[in-house]
């Protein structure tokens, strides 16, 4: 993906995150002890966060948001992911995980299920883009297990939009 590409669908992500409103602090993390979550994130918008920062953050996408800061702070996660994946590193793991099926019992958890019921059409089509251009930067012919989590991923999303 060039400059021009990543560009185009970052201002594609913009306009389908715009109008989803911020959660207030207390609805930010769904456990209170979360590693500093609610305070890092509380009144920020979603967009201009810095990849080191969402680094530290790491356990936010994965473990500690509320589906509703699921949805509000997901495009920081994939607008960095198309900017600088590779030093956004582990992060995109847990981003692909956040939405994906269990890799035994290929379903979606109740916390899974709760964060895509938020997502439009148009997000889930952009998330499956930021997920391959993953999948494309992280691609090892060595190591083809490394983007089975993403292809897997990929597939899931695709049958929930293509049903809805």
């Amino acid at each position: 993906m060039d400059n021009h590409e990543k560009q185009l669908l970052i201002q594609r992500i913009e306009n389908a995150w715009r109008g989803v409103q911020r959660p207030e602090k207390s609805k930010i993390s769904v456990q209170t002890r979360d590693d500093g979550v609610a305070d890092y994130f509380a009144g920020t918008s979603w967009k201009g966060h810095a990849v080191e920062k969402l680094r530290a953050q790491e356990s936010a996408i994965s473990i500690f948001f509320t589906p509703e800061a699921y949805h509000y702070w997901l495009p920081a996660y994939l607008v960095a992911a198309i900017e600088d994946p590779a030093n956004l590193d582990i992060v995109t793991d847990h981003l692909i995980g956040s939405l994906s099926p269990h890799p035994l019992k290929n379903r979606l958890g109740p916390e899974k299920k709760a964060r895509l019921a938020l997502l439009t059409k148009e997000q889930i089509a952009l998330i499956i883009c930021v997920f391959e251009h993953i999948g494309l930067v992280f691609s090892d012919p060595d190591w083809p297990e490394i983007t089975m989590t993403e292809q897997i991923a990929i597939e899931h999303l695709r049958a929930i939009h293509d049903a809805m």
